[in-house]
């Protein structure tokens, strides 16, 4: 469905949330029956832990940012598949410029469309590959050449160093008079 474009911040997958969305903007489109528009959905974590989905949207607009729980779990005795999916038609009643008083009550949404989906978490971190003793040797032969580079920075800018202390000595000596040739 191309009417969809997911700004997924969260570890929820994204394959799952498009399905999802896919289902709900099909049943929303066919229930309004007006002209389906390009809607952005970012996806976002509450901040708080309590397992509820939530969200805004901007009259008459087409982006939505939905709030998602960290854990997908059971609101309520709702599973959060569906959770998800009566907070997205909630806020594509706000796309459409509809206010709170003008919508059908959450409750009273049916969600069929969405029976059957998942959400699943992606795997995030990849497993890494042990080493191996050549490369932990290479790795320690670059890490000795770039100490051996910050030596030689070093030792040029103590040589810099000393020879201007040397340099500000002898004119220190010759702007003071010998001491014997004071009146």
């Amino acid at each position: 469905m191309r009417d969809i474009t997911i700004d997924n911040r969260t570890v929820y997958r994204e394959d799952d949330l498009r399905r999802i969305f896919s289902a709900v903007l099909r049943d929303y489109h066919r229930r309004v029956s007006e002209r389906p528009r390009t809607i952005v959905v970012r996806c976002v974590y509450r901040r708080l832990k309590d397992g509820f989905c939530g969200g805004y949207a901007h009259y008459n607009s087409g982006n939505v940012c939905l709030k998602l729980p960290k854990e997908p779990i059971i609101y309520q005795g709702e599973p959060a598949v569906e959770r998800i999916a009566r907070t997205l038609h909630h806020e594509l009643d706000h796309c459409r410029g509809l206010r709170h008083g003008e919508m059908t009550h959450d409750a009273n949404r049916d969600l069929s469309c969405v029976t059957g989906l998942t959400l699943r978490k992606r795997s995030l971190a990849k497993p890494k590959a042990t080493p191996t003793p050549d490369d932990k040797l290479t790795r320690l032969i670059e890490r000795r050449k770039r100490w051996e580079t910050k030596a030689k920075r070093c030792e040029s800018a103590l040589r810099k160093l000393t020879r201007q202390i040397r340099g500000y000595e002898r004119r220190a000596a010759a702007a003071t008079p010998p001491k014997g040739d004071q009146p």
